[in-house]
């Protein structure tokens, strides 16, 4: 049934997975597949029983909440439609702040890898930054890699200046947060440095 489905022969696709499906095989692949194979053939009220009933098993696939979507588009269940459409988008997109969580974590990556070339560590945080601009010690690194990668100085200035404007007033210090101040501190000397350049 899957092949024939991979082949774009959908009628006969649906007609195999509908005979699973009728010997009592009603696992989300089946369900899946049968559901999109009735959507190809414009069976949608098909599709949408098969494809609510594979939603039920597993609600972040994205195939079967796109084919959802689209097949209530496109019949009488429009605003449904809208919800499984939607629903595709947030599977799809990944939570910005996350993910540049994992780029930062990748820019580190790359740095304590001494064969890494520092550009590709630079452009993960680089990434970063763009995902997640209000992250302090993002835009520290950046400025490292300004300062002893790139050898812009014009750059690393900017970003040592960002970092140290992000530092919280003194008595908001917290002492049980050690790398914070110590970046900070480590910022504003190196800093003064290349501004005395």
């Amino acid at each position: 049934a899957y092949l024939f489905l991979l082949t774009k022969d959908y009628t006969t696709s649906y007609n195999k997975f509908l005979k699973c499906y009728l010997n009592n095989d009603t696992s989300k692949f089946v369900l899946k597949y049968l559901g999109i194979s009735s959507f190809k053939i414009d069976s949608f009220e098909a599709a949408k029983f098969y494809l609510e009933k594979a939603f039920n098993f597993d609600s972040t696939d994205y195939q079967v909440t796109n084919f959802l979507g689209i097949t209530c588009a496109s019949s009488i269940y429009e605003e449904l439609g809208i919800y499984y459409l939607n629903k595709t988008v947030k599977i799809l997109t990944p939570d910005s702040i996350y993910l540049a969580a994992v780029y930062f974590n990748l820019g580190k990556a790359y740095d304590s890898y001494g064969d890494s070339p520092c550009k590709k560590g630079f452009n993960a945080f680089l990434m970063a930054s763009e995902l997640n601009p209000k992250d302090a010690l993002t835009l520290l690194f950046l400025g490292y890699k300004y300062d002893y990668c790139l050898k812009d100085k014009k750059m690393a200035i900017k970003y040592y200046k960002q970092f140290i404007a992000s530092r919280p007033a003194k008595e908001k210090d917290n002492k049980n947060s050690p790398f914070d101040f110590r970046y900070y501190d480590s910022a504003i000397k190196r800093l003064e440095e290349l501004e005395k350049k």
